[in-house]
């Protein structure tokens, strides 16, 4: 069950479009929050490095949403244009003080953050107490 929450079989097998829609379903049935996953691109390859960072990002943030966040919606919104795929999950959170540097320090945001600079990528988070938190991911592609 580890290797294959670290490794999606669905990664290999269907692709990171419908590896992303398994995860963000069992997400739902298992915590019980409203996720939707919003794209447009479904026929765009990423090469298995890319795909097993975006993968394991998205886990992260959805770690912390299970976690942290009480939230009671999540939406995900994948993009590709230009040569860059582009991620952006949102939640109705109670936020995170980004000010505060043992939060955005936190072993999770660390490795995110690695994950996209090997790539080239670009990573942002913004919180608050009102609306949430959001984690933009960019990455350049083929």
């Amino acid at each position: 069950r580890i290797m294959t929450g670290l490794r999606s079989e669905e990664l290999e097998l269907l692709g990171i479009v419908e590896a992303l829609r398994t995860f963000i379903l069992n997400f739902e049935a298992l915590y019980n929050i409203k996720c939707e996953f919003i794209t447009e691109n479904t026929n765009f390859v990423l090469d298995p490095q890319r795909s097993v960072a975006v993968y394991r990002i998205v886990q992260e943030s959805f770690s912390n949403i299970a976690k942290h966040a009480q939230a009671k919606h999540v939406e995900v919104k994948l993009k590709v244009e230009n040569k860059r795929l582009s991620i952006e999950i949102n939640d109705d959170g109670v936020g995170f003080d980004l000010s505060k540097k043992a939060k955005i320090d936190s072993y999770g945001h660390i490795g995110m953050r690695e994950r996209t600079l090997l790539l080239d990528g670009k990573i942002n988070f913004r919180s608050d107490s009102k609306n949430g938190t959001t984690v933009s991911l960019t990455l350049p592609i083929e």
